[in-house]
């Protein structure tokens, strides 16, 4: 399936004060840059909430392109291989879990 997404990789972003990483992710962006050398922002995250909240949530965020790509290649593995699919409970979480990443 394609999806309509902003192709990943997406990576954490924010002030380092001088480390190779940052210590307060702030914003998740695609890793490319575009024609003018900036990095895309695909959301901002709140500076108030704990640093390993924020980082946690980065992650996670920064993850979903290649996590949604991955769950949807199995899901469509387990569709070629397997007569009834619909009957394990991961397989219908799964493809819930597409479903509601995609908007349908």
């Amino acid at each position: 399936m394609e999806f309509k997404h902003t192709p990943g990789p997406w990576i954490g972003a924010g002030p380092s004060f001088g480390d190779p990483l940052p210590h307060y992710t702030t914003e998740i962006l695609v890793e490319a840059e575009n024609e003018d050398g900036d990095c895309q922002p695909i959301c901002t995250l709140p500076f108030d909430c704990l640093d390993a909240e924020n980082e946690a949530n980065a992650r996670l965020i920064a993850a979903a392109p290649d996590l949604l790509d991955a769950l949807d290649t199995l899901c469509n593995r387990i569709e070629l291989e397997s007569a009834t699919p619909l009957d394990w409970p991961a397989y219908t979480q799964a493809r819930s879990a597409i479903a509601k990443a995609i908007g349908a």
